[in-house]
């Protein structure tokens, strides 16, 4: 599962970031490299062009694969994010789960007393 989600990540990176017609998709990934301080999938040599996006650069506005400002791979970063959180991600699929038995349990019980009354 982690190789397909990476390989994905990288497929739409290489493929579809700064092309014409993908400006969405281009500002969410220049969003995630600036709220992960981070450049590409492993690293910037992911990244399509030689010239980077300013948010993959640590420090000046403007940088290239082989600068030493150049920010880290997003994907580790990405992927430590939603473990600190699987639990709690768990717990709310667990609980939705609960809930939805118990509506139909209810609502079993309620049609029982219905046919009952008639």
């Amino acid at each position: 599962f982690d190789d397909s989600v990476k390989d994905g990540f990288k497929d739409i990176l290489t493929n579809k970031y700064n092309m014409t017609g993908n400006d969405d998709l281009t500002k969410s990934y220049n969003a995630l490299f600036n709220l992960y301080e981070c450049c590409g999938v492993d690293s910037a040599d992911d990244m399509p062009q030689s010239e980077l996006p300013k948010e993959c650069c640590a420090t000046s506005t403007a940088c290239t694969k082989t600068s030493n400002d150049v920010r880290p791979g997003c994907y580790t970063k990405l992927k430590d994010q939603i473990d600190q959180y699987n639990s709690v991600f768990i717990g709310v699929g667990v609980s939705v789960l609960v809930f939805q038995l118990l509506c139909v349990l209810f609502s079993f019980c309620l049609c029982v007393a219905i046919g009952r009354e008639e």
